[in-house]
C-alpha cells in the first residue's frame, strides 16, 4: 500500500479532489502487476493481472482505503491516507539512504501537492536527521527567497509539527528570523508576509517552542503594535491574561 500510494501521489497535482488522485483502473492494474512480478519473478503475467484485480477488489471492499469514483476510476477514500502512506514509503526507502529524504525535499519543497507528505516525513525523523533536514530546507535555492521567505516559513511549519530538533541554536535562529520579519519596517515585508509570520508563529501553540517564541516577541514589544502583540500572546498561551487586560480596558 505504501508503494502504491507513492506511485499514485506522483501522478497527482495540487488541484486533486479531497479523496486524492484519480487513477484509471487499467493503469492501476498495470502498476500492481509490475510490483507483483518484481516481488516474485516466477509469477506469470496473466497470474499477476489476476492477483492485481483481486487486490484492488480487496482494498476497495474490505479495507475501504480505495474508492471507485466514476466508471473504472479509483482514488484513496481521503487524500490524508494517500499522503500518510506516501510518507511511509519514503521513510522505508530512507533505510537504504538518508539521501531519499533530502532528495524529496529538494525536489518538492514548495509544491503544495507534496507539502503534507514532507511535513509527515520530517516529523518522523529522529537523532541528528531533523537538523540535517532543516538545514537543507533553509539552504534550498528558492527563487525570490529574500522577498518571499518560503524556506523560512516551511522551517517554521516543521517546528509546529513538534519536530524532535535538539539544536537550540538552530531553533533560536529560525524563531528570531520570524520575529525580525514581524518587526521589520522594510517595504519588502508587506502585510501578506506578516500575515504568514503570524500564522507560523501562532501554529507553535502547545508545542515545546511556544514559550521561546513568545519570549522573543515580548523582547521586541516596543516594535510591535500592542493589539497585535496581544493577538500573539493569546495564540501562544496567554489567552486568559489577555482577556483580563481587555476587561480592565473596557
Amino acid at each position: 500500500m505504501n508503494r502504491l500510494a507513492y506511485w499514485i501521489h506522483t501522478q497527482g497535482q495540487n488541484n486533486d479532489q479531497e479523496g486524492g488522485t484519480l487513477i484509471d483502473k487499467d493503469e492501476l492494474i498495470r502498476e500492481l502487476c509490475k510490483y507483483i512480478t518484481e516481488f516474485n519473478y516466477q509469477v506469470k503475467p496473466h497470474q499477476a493481472k489476476s492477483e492485481a484485480e483481486c487486490f484492488v477488489d480487496h482494498i476497495r471492499e474490505r479495507s475501504g482505503l480505495l474508492n471507485e469514483q466514476g466508471q473504472d476510476r479509483y482514488a484513496f477514500v481521503h487524500k490524508t491516507f494517500q499522503e500518510y502512506l506516501t510518507a511511509e514509503e519514503i521513510r522505508v526507502r530512507q533505510e537504504e539512504s538518508f539521501d531519499e529524504v533530502l532528495n524529496h525535499i529538494r525536489k518538492h519543497l514548495h509544491d503544495p501537492h507534496w507539502r503534507e507528505v514532507l511535513l509527515l516525513l520530517i516529523a518522523q525523523q529522529k537523532r541528528g536527521n531533523p537538523k540535517k533536514v532543516i538545514e537543507a530546507i533553509l539552504q534550498q535555492e528558492t527563487p525570490y527567497e529574500e522577498w518571499l521567505h518560503r524556506n523560512l516559513f516551511f522551517a517554521g511549519s516543521c517546528l509546529a509539527e513538534d519536530l524532535q530538533l535538539s539544536d537550540s541554536g538552530l531553533i533560536a535562529e529560525i524563531l528570531q528570523q520570524l520575529v525580525n520579519l514581524e518587526v521589520s519596517d522594510s517595504q519588502r515585508v508587506g502585510d501578506k508576509i506578516k500575515s504568514q509570520v503570524f500564522q507560523v508563529l501562532s501554529s507553535l501553540s502547545e508545542t515545546k517552542f511556544q514559550t521561546q517564541a513568545l519570549q522573543l516577541l515580548k523582547a521586541s514589544a516596543d516594535l510591535i503594535d500592542q493589539w497585535r502583540l496581544r493577538k500573539y500572546r493569546a495564540a501562544l498561551g496567554e489567552k486568559e491574561e489577555v482577556l483580563a487586560e481587555l476587561l480592565i480596558l473596557l
